[in-house]
């Protein structure tokens, strides 16, 4: 009986409250607050309307992980001596001939740190390996590689 009793107490204090002169202060600062809310936001969409109207450039569209169409032709690929020869293979390009004629490949590389590929000659030098990239550079542009016909097909 007692919580009753109570019930209806909270509830008239709930009543008292509402006609009380400060939540009057808070509720007029509020509805200012809300006019100044609107007004200001309200100008966020015609600031942001040029940027969604920026030209659609077809040159995004070539972004895509797809093609619209079949791809003509073949792959590309290195040609030697007047275009006859297609190199179709890298590995190539990453070996070295010795003196005495054996070829290291990446596919037929022996060396280990253990036991590295040792020169025919004791007298020998790195000028005496042959290789794709000239001895007195340590690297080579890609024409002038082709340039060259050091070429094996």
């Amino acid at each position: 009986m007692q919580y009753h009793f109570r019930h209806k107490h909270w509830q008239t204090y709930v009543l008292n409250l509402s006609n009380n002169p400060i939540r009057q202060v808070f509720t007029r600062n509020l509805f200012i607050f809300s006019k100044l809310f609107t007004k200001l936001f309200s100008k966020i969409p015609l600031a942001l309307a040029p940027l969604l109207l920026l030209p659609y450039s077809l040159e995004s569209q070539a972004l895509s992980a797809t093609t619209s169409e079949r791809i003509h032709g073949t792959a590309p690929y290195l040609t030697i001596d007047g275009g006859v020869t297609k190199v179709t293979e890298i590995r190539k390009l990453l070996g070295i001939k010795l003196s005495d004629g054996r070829t290291f490949t990446p596919q037929n590389n022996p060396s280990s740190p253990t036991a590295p590929i040792e020169l025919p000659n004791a007298w020998g030098t790195f000028a005496d390996i042959e290789m794709i990239v000239p001895p007195l550079s340590d690297s080579i542009n890609i024409n002038d590689l082709v340039t060259q016909g050091k070429w094996s097909g």
